[in-house]
């Protein structure tokens, strides 16, 4: 059967998961395995943020200075360029949501 498109609803494509599985799998994975090998992601975040700031300012040649809800929305963008480029694969989803989790609930608080 072909995939339909029917509003926000595709007819034909297989239904393997619940609603919110997807986000329960990127709780785990931001409040676990990823927590336990990355540490705490404002320090990841603000290094990143300082990496990139450097590699920028030398590449443009002028100062720059991106913050760690920056360099967050930057591997949001990573995973969407991904979702777009590539076959689709669920762990991009599932990335970019707790990507999209720790903005919100640790890079907004910071920045705020």
């Amino acid at each position: 059967m072909d995939r339909v498109f029917y509003g926000p609803v595709w007819r034909g494509a297989a239904m393997t998961h619940s609603l919110g599985d997807l986000l329960d799998e990127a709780k785990q994975v931001v409040t676990g395995e990823r927590l336990d090998i990355h540490g705490d992601p404002e320090n990841s975040f603000t290094l990143i943020a300082g990496y990139y700031s450097a590699f920028l300012s030398h590449r443009l040649g002028i100062p720059v200075a991106l913050t760690p809800l920056d360099a967050v929305n930057m591997a949001i963008l990573f995973k969407q360029a991904r979702k777009l480029g590539q076959t689709p694969h669920r762990d991009n989803y599932r990335d970019a949501a707790g990507y999209e989790a720790i903005a919100a609930d640790r890079m907004l608080e910071v920045e705020e």
